[in-house]
């Protein structure tokens, strides 16, 4: 059900998902492999052209190996990510993204949902990947059409049981759900009891995921971490444990896989006999997907593929795949399903339609026809976006991303930057610079960067204006950002003047109890984030000097402020009413964190960083009912993914493409979750059509309804105006707030803070 709102469930990660990864006893091995007793032939032949199936791991027993042996696996680069081509004019049908798994002849099988009110004609339509693994048979399901009329929006998923029946379940116009079975060219309705209303509990149950075993009992997991099991008829309720989110069910003839409550272990469920089996230890997240294939369990986590043998005794993971770069190590991604099959893999994410990327190995005399460079400072999982959507354009061009974390370590970012002019000067520079956290206008005077006014010349009437303008210099573009944020306030009816600068805020915050905008006991490296990139100091001139005077002007109003809110020093959390979110990592002011009891009434001000049009989520209801208002920030926007080509590229031509590409239509529109707004002007109309609000948040005993278009309209309004922009710069901003701190906590005084402060950027930009 949920996956027909994919991008909805980008945003709902931060309310619902942990974020990280942790390898805990996950054991690297798996490597090697024996291919006796595989059994890869036999009806999985059917499936796709899998690039070498009778090779695969049969995983997870390292107890049977000398345990002084370490055990290797296959490096990321031994391994290609192919984008899929969506079927062909699903975008111009209109349909949208419905469902996707193996059918009974183990090919991928993709539903949509199509606009049939409009044109009159099927409901759902059915893809089904053909032998040559990149083009789609299309037909109409036409067994559901008996449910038309009887669901609310689109709110249906197919889906296939392991007994070989299609099934089906929906959600109708009262919220109650429903499940149906295929029965000829119509449906039989699956009456589930215990998914209405009762005596003792007086909501309907929400389910998250549903499955059928091959015995014909059914899963469903529900969104708050409940696994029930069904008799056939869905008459009984046969058992039911805890575990973790839905989305990471995985169900094996009669076992059902699924994270347990704690993210420390994959469980192993008989749903047949209804007993619980050995489980599989681990760290993971929310994220984690599982797959199993001729008796071996796939797991898919950002860290990267891991297994483990189900014949034997043994509950341990082996490491078969790094996950390098690929699409399914961003920590912030969102896969929706992970289907193995050998050493091929499937990854089905959610964005536009359900974008499906296969992992194959790469073959020993595989050839391509250019190498693309990129760089960045820091490893950005926007960047990695749109590298991979460029792969589905340019299958022959092999994308190498570098980032300086890569590099040697204990290198201090200076070094990097020097280390990167070196190889620019030298002719070996990559071929695209992402210019976060570096020196940009810098290089931009020095001639390490091409003019790209010609090559953006074809969509820069496309682009919004009142982003463009600041990056154009005469007719000349050296640079420009892929994505924008925009920080704003959540007020509670106050006048804005008292965010007009950081000593407004700071007075009104002094002015009298109550005016706190943070909850007591947050640290000061927290707060200084937010004040640095809501209220930035103006500490480098045009002219570039170090202004000295507005550096400690900020650092003695950072003080009074941490004073007026009861800030704390260091990051030891016990006993402060201020916690780390729940998977234990800092999330800062760029991950979404508000750090405010805003959303339960406790504070007056909440600054937020909309990070794009689902960040929007259910704030404009919630400072409705604070009789306030969601505000910008003084028309400020933030940068993000700021992009450049090396003037002495060696692919410059490739690297032009890669940027035009970049700025297309169809790669703005891609959803990359937290990354910012788009600069495509057709795209913001389309966000400025969303409605969200059939989406319900409760905090306590308040219930907010998500977005509605209303609400979209007016947030793209403002996206379209912003016009200052302040560069998210974590780099710098490290080493001020880490001397700060250090002043806040008396280490040393004002005056020697400053002058640290100077002496350093006076290296960082330009020596």
């Amino acid at each position: 059900m949920k996956k027909n709102y994919l991008k909805i469930l980008c945003i709902c990660v931060g309310f619902l998902l942990l974020s990280g990864c942790g390898k805990g006893n996950l054991k690297e091995g798996g490597g090697e492999y024996e291919k006796e007793g595989n059994n890869a032939g036999g009806e999985e032949e059917n499936f796709v052209n899998t690039e070498g199936i009778s090779d695969f791991p049969v995983g997870g027993n390292p107890e049977n190996k000398d345990d002084n042996v370490t055990n290797s696996f296959m490096a990321a680069d031994l391994y290609r990510e192919i984008g899929l081509e969506n079927p062909t004019d699903i975008e111009e049908r209109g349909e949208s993204f419905s469902s996707v798994f193996l059918n009974a002849q183990n090919k991928v099988e993709l539903v949509t949902f199509s606009p049939y009110m409009e044109t009159g004609g099927e409901m759902l339509f059915s893809y089904t990947l053909k032998e040559d693994g990149t083009s789609w048979d299309r037909q109409p399901i036409n067994w559901t059409e008996g449910l038309k009329g009887k669901m609310q929006q689109s709110r249906i998923t197919v889906l296939m049981g392991q007994d070989k029946n299609y099934y089906a379940y929906y959600c109708d116009e009262g919220q109650l759900y429903h499940m149906v079975r295929k029965d000829g060219e119509s449906s039989v309705e699956i009456v589930m009891n215990d998914w209405g209303k009762s005596e003792t509990r007086k909501y309907a149950v929400i389910p998250g995921e549903v499955a059928v075993l091959r015995c014909g009992n059914i899963v469903m997991v529900d969104t708050v971490g409940n696994c029930f099991i069904y008799s056939p008829d869905g008459l009984k309720t046969l058992a039911s444990f805890r575990c973790g989110w839905c989305e990471t069910l995985c169900v094996s003839g009669n076992e059902i896989f699924v994270l347990d409550h704690e993210n420390t272990s994959i469980l192993r469920y008989d749903g047949e006999h209804l007993k619980m089996l050995s489980s599989f230890a681990g760290d993971f997240t929310n994220i984690v997907r599982l797959s199993v294939f001729n008796d071996t369990l796939f797991v898919c986590t950002t860290d990267g593929i891991f297994t483990a043998g189900l014949n034997g005794e043994g509950t341990s993971l082996c490491k078969w795949l790094d996950a390098g770069k690929f699409h399914f190590s961003k920590k912030n991604g969102y896969p929706l399903d992970f289907i193995s099959f050998g050493d091929t893999f499937y990854v089905v994410y959610a964005e536009e339609w359900g974008r499906v990327k296969k992992y194959i190995p790469r073959k020993d005399n595989e050839g391509f026809s250019d190498i693309l460079t990129i760089y960045s400072l820091k490893n950005s999982e926007l960047v990695m976006d749109m590298i991979s959507e460029f792969r589905v354009l340019y299958e022959t061009v092999d994308v190498r991303y570098e980032t300086g974390e890569e590099a040697q370590e204990g290198m201090t970012v200076s070094e990097h930057i020097h280390a990167l002019n070196t190889r620019i000067l030298s002719g070996n520079g990559p071929d695209v610079l992402i210019l976060d956290g570096l020196p940009a206008g810098l290089y931009a005077k020095k001639g390490f960067l091409d003019d790209l006014g010609g090559v953006l010349s074809g969509v820069s009437g496309e682009l919004l204006e009142n982003i463009v303008s600041n990056y154009r210099q005469g007719d000349r573009i050296y640079m420009l950002p892929m994505r924008y944020m925009i920080p704003m306030i959540a007020t509670s009816g106050q006048n804005a003047q008292i965010f007009g600068s950081l000593s407004d805020l700071v007075m009104y915050c002094e002015a009298e109890e109550g005016n706190e905008v943070f909850l007591p006991g947050v640290p000061y490296s927290y707060i200084l984030e937010f004040l640095y990139f809501n209220f930035p100091p103006k500490i480098v001139s045009e002219d570039g000097v170090v202004n000295k005077d507005n550096l400690l002007e900020f650092i003695r109003l950072a003080r009074r402020f941490c004073e007026a809110e009861g800030a704390v020093e260091g990051e030891d959390f016990e006993g402060s009413v201020f916690k780390l979110s729940q998977e234990g990592r800092r999330r800062g002011y760029f991950d979404g964190s508000t750090l405010s009891g805003y959303n339960y009434g406790e504070q007056k001000l909440c600054f937020v960083n909309m990070a794009g049009i689902y960040g929007l989520s259910i704030y404009p209801e919630l400072v409705e009912s604070r009789g306030g208002a969601l505000l910008g920030n003084k028309g400020m926007f933030f940068p993000n993914g700021v992009i450049g080509v090396n003037a002495h590229a060696k692919e410059k031509e490739l690297a032009h493409q890669f940027v035009k590409a970049v700025f297309s239509y169809e790669m703005q529109r891609i959803h990359s979750s937290g990354a910012g707004f788009s600069l495509c002007e057709k795209v913001l109309a389309e966000d400025a059509k969303l409605d969200c609000s059939h989406m319900i948040l409760n905090f306590g005993k308040q219930e907010f309804h998500y977005f509605n278009e209303k609400d979209a309209k007016q947030m793209i309004q403002i996206a379209k105006v912003v016009q200052v922009p302040m560069e998210p710069n974590q780099v710098v901003f490290k080493v001020i707030c880490d001397a700060v701190c250090a002043c806040l906590s008396g280490e040393q005084n004002e005056e020697e803070t400053v002058r640290g402060i100077a002496e350093w950027m006076q290296l960082y930009y330009f020596e």
